[in-house]
């Protein structure tokens, strides 16, 4: 059984500069393994750690409305039967979320 997180957040910001503020963030979080300009997701594979076995991350953006966009985010475990897996990976959702609004409100 894999240890997923996911969590989204409704941005007020056009998909194409929420789209732009994740290819720039996206690094700073582990190796980006592919991007798909189509879809307007990142997969991000994060080496192991104290606390981990490593993860890999799927963050997409969509448009919902009128200059409105929503970034989506899963992580599921590289090992199920990492019992640290669960936080870590709700943490790391959480990071993501939040440097991704930031940089679309220009703090980077």
């Amino acid at each position: 059984m894999a240890i997923e997180a996911s969590g989204r957040r409704d941005l007020s910001a056009p998909v194409g500069v929420v789209w732009a503020s994740l290819k720039a963030v996206a690094p700073t979080f582990g190796k980006v393994k592919g991007t798909d300009e189509a879809r307007r997701r990142v997969t991000i594979s994060k080496g192991a750690s104290l606390l981990s076995w490593g993860e890999e991350v799927a963050v997409e953006v969509a448009a919902v409305g009128p200059g409105m966009s929503r970034l989506t985010v899963t992580s599921a475990a590289s090992v199920g039967t990492n019992i640290f897996a669960d936080d870590e990976n709700k943490k790391n959702t959480a990071r993501i979320l939040d440097a991704v609004e930031r940089s679309v409100r220009g703090g980077r």
